[in-house]
């Protein structure tokens, strides 16, 4: 498919798909550096003319058949202009060209971006900006890309720890920082690290949501909440990425540590941090069970016994608790009585 866009600038009647486009004064002067561009590649400067004989002089001195021929020869060396209309004459001399101060461009929608940064509809209209401004010329096909609005800034707190220190006097906690911290000054450049370097743990994360499993068992929002742990405390690593899976031990389901910290106070006068802790516990239990949930929240050592039913249990100090109550209050009291079992102690 030809591209007939800088066709338009033509010298009399001339048929272009179908459309008649109406005399102009001359083809554009131009800055022979400039040369009109095509986004699929192709030439622009090899329009397929008609035989109609309208002969045209050259500012080279070549007789042109019509207007369309010249056109060709001035889109490929914008140093060949009109010159006048008819064949070339030896007795006349070749005049001044100058830009015409008509102009006839065909309307279709295929943009070129000039080097003022500025968009033409089609290279039609950039060849009469370069006719008035030979500083203006072709830099790409297309719309002209906006200027890069990129933040300076990056986001850093998912890279590793790499101390790295700056003209500042200050340690950045990797080359990322250093590098954000230059867009607030330009003049800073990497510098001699004193001794002992401390690193500033970034404080601030993202919330969204791509979990990782840390090496302490516990799940983390995502990477960067890791690498501030991993920061703080460098024993504890990256496991693997996703949540952590619920750990089953001798059978029973452990606890991740993630879980809503809900204390709740088990018969055996011990305060669980949540109910899963309270389960593994009563899980581990050799049958029968004796641990029971008796109330929730921490275990008190104040704690009234009048309302208790009875429910005997033997405490490992061979003392016979008539409630379970009395035994939680006792073994609050001394930590190291622990149930023996239920019923009285024989």
């Amino acid at each position: 498919m030809f591209h007939l866009v800088i066709l338009s600038l033509v010298f009399g009647p001339l048929l272009v798909m179908g459309r008649i486009i109406h005399d102009i004064e001359i083809i554009p002067s131009g800055n022979q550096n400039f040369r009109p561009g095509s986004p699929d590649g192709k030439n622009d400067c090899d329009l397929l003319c008609p035989t109609t004989e309208d002969f045209h002089c050259g500012t080279d001195s070549v007789t042109y058949k019509n207007p369309c021929e010249l056109l060709n020869a001035n889109c490929k060396n914008f140093d060949i202009k009109l010159a006048y209309r008819g064949p070339c004459d030896s007795t006349k001399p070749i005049p001044p060209t100058s830009c015409p101060k008509t102009w006839s461009c065909l309307g279709w929608y295929q943009p070129v971006c000039g080097t003022n940064d500025k968009t033409y509809d089609n290279n039609c209209y950039l060849v009469i900006a370069n006719c008035r401004d030979t500083s203006i010329g072709y830099k790409s096909a297309g719309p002209c890309k906006k200027n890069d609005t990129t933040p300076c800034k990056t986001y850093c707190n998912h890279l590793p720890s790499q101390p790295i220190c700056g003209s500042d006097l200050r340690v950045h906690r990797n080359q990322c920082e250093l590098k954000n911290a230059k867009c607030d000054n330009p003049n800073l450049i990497q510098a001699k690290c004193p001794a002992p370097v401390v690193v500033e743990c970034a404080g601030v994360c993202p919330m969204d949501y791509q979990p990782m499993c840390g090496s302490d068992g516990k799940s983390y929002i995502n990477k960067c909440h890791m690498d501030l742990t991993t920061c703080k405390t460098p024993s504890i690593t990256l496991a693997y990425e996703g949540p952590c899976k619920t750990p089953v031990i001798d059978g029973c389901t452990a606890c991740t540590g993630n879980e809503h910290e809900d204390f709740v106070c088990g018969s055996d006068a011990v305060s669980y941090r949540s109910a899963c802790a309270f389960n593994y516990a009563l899980c581990k239990q050799k049958c029968p069970a004796t641990l029971k949930l008796e109330h929730t929240g921490h275990c008190t050592c104040d704690e009234s016994c009048h309302f208790a039913s009875y429910d005997p249990i033997c405490g490992s100090d061979g003392v016979t608790y008539e409630t379970a109550c009395e035994f939680r209050v006792a073994s609050c009291k001394t930590p190291e009585i622990k149930v023996q079992g239920t019923g009285q102690c024989s």
